[in-house]
């Protein structure tokens, strides 16, 4: 019920909050990682998970241009909040990939590749 009532919140009053448009997945995600700590889901804090899921993307690269990257396993999941949290696995749909729920740095000052295993996807996090 909390949930139900914070999105309500959200959605009619997202505009007086932020500048910018909010990413179409970024209540969803925000919601999803911060299930249990609705403190997490309050309209001050999306406009960093906005931020954050705006710049990363999910792409192909062929497999030379992946050797040497970060594989997504190697990065924790933020499941304080979620303990029923799941990795993502090989049979990712990129649109609904959700960097929320990992422990990325999106504060690097340069692009980032992340390989998600036993695939030819990549996850790029754009710097800042």
């Amino acid at each position: 019920m909390k949930t139900v009532v914070t999105l309500i919140f959200i959605t009619l009053f997202k505009g007086i909050f932020f500048s910018q448009e909010l990413h179409p997945k970024t209540i969803e995600f925000s919601s999803e990682v911060f299930r249990d700590c609705i403190e997490y889901t309050q309209p001050q804090y999306l406009a960093e998970y906005n931020d954050q899921i705006s710049r990363v993307s999910v792409i192909i690269l062929p497999e030379y241009k992946r050797v040497g990257l970060v594989f997504l396993s190697e990065f924790s999941l933020k499941n304080k909040c979620n303990s029923d949290l799941i990795r993502d696995n090989n049979q990712i749909v990129p649109e609904n990939f959700n960097p929320l729920k990992y422990h990325f740095n999106f504060y690097s000052e340069i692009d980032q590749y992340i390989q998600i295993e036993n695939s030819s996807y990549v996850i790029l996090i754009s710097h800042k």
